[in-house]
């Protein structure tokens, strides 16, 4: 987070070509399970609206790993937990959980079961 990393990072979420997201959203995932400040700067960097999007691409690694760092910011404090809800990304989830493959669902199951227990 110091060494400016965020923004570039969340930058390729948005790219067009998966290789060059799906490392992009593995090392901003690693960032978003590491402390509330950490998790606080990605969401404050604009990661959310890239995310929502990467729920949806037709790429099956890119939405379990989207899955997966929203369960990280979803288990954060309330003020987290608060912008993913008002970042309109529940309805997806819980569409996900009804849809989605096995491997999918968990990740999107532990974000949904993050928000309520975390969340206000």
């Amino acid at each position: 987070v110091e060494a400016g990393a965020i923004l570039p990072l969340v930058a390729l979420l948005s790219h067009t070509m998966p290789s060059v997201q799906t490392p992009a959203l593995r090392a901003v995932g690693n960032i978003a399970a590491g402390t509330a400040a950490q998790a606080a700067a990605l969401i404050a960097g604009g990661a959310l609206g890239p995310l929502q999007r990467l729920l949806s691409t037709g790429k099956k690694e890119l939405r379990k790993e989207a899955a997966w760092m929203l369960s990280n910011l979803t288990a954060g404090d309330r003020e987290q937990v608060a912008a993913v809800c008002a970042a309109g990304v529940v309805p997806k989830l819980l569409d996900m959980a009804a849809h989605e493959e096995y491997e999918i669902k968990k990740e999107v199951v532990y974000a949904l079961c993050n928000a309520c227990c975390f969340g206000s």
